[in-house]
């Protein structure tokens, strides 16, 4: 009588503790998609201003038609990923600019052999290409 009650409560335990194995690997999993989406929205808003600095004539404090003397201070930001949006930065963000590209890119503090990479280039006629890659993820 006591051997399919005790088969029984091993079986229960058993499909917990797998529950709980999968649900803490798809929780890991969620959080590595959240940091990876925190950080390309980061880089699309450093972008944004950088767009807003290309766009701005020199006399008003902008880039007149260049990428060149942008830095992440314009957007508000710091190297170190702080600004008024966050106290706990999750990355460190590093801009390289030139008359007629843009690349921006952030690394997370968990990992960093990791990136997120955004560029923006500037063609012949004016139009600006976007492109976001991912290392490592």
């Amino acid at each position: 009588m006591k051997s399919p009650h005790v088969f029984f409560i091993t079986l229960g335990l058993a499909i917990v503790g797998l529950g709980f194995i999968f649900g803490a690997n798809i929780h890991h999993a969620n959080r590595e998609v959240k940091v990876k989406e925190v950080i390309t929205d980061d880089c699309m808003y450093i972008a944004s201003a950088a767009q807003g600095y290309y766009e701005t004539p020199a006399s008003f404090g902008g880039g007149d038609r260049s990428y060149r003397n942008f830095d992440i201070a314009k957007a508000g930001m710091t190297e170190s990923g702080e600004d008024v949006r966050r106290k706990e930065p999750l990355a460190t963000y590093k801009i390289k600019g030139n008359e007629k590209e843009f690349t921006v890119t952030g690394v997370p503090k968990s990992d960093e052999r990791k990136a997120v990479i955004l560029a923006v280039k500037v063609t012949k006629s004016g139009e600006k290409r976007l492109s976001v890659s991912y290392r490592s993820w």
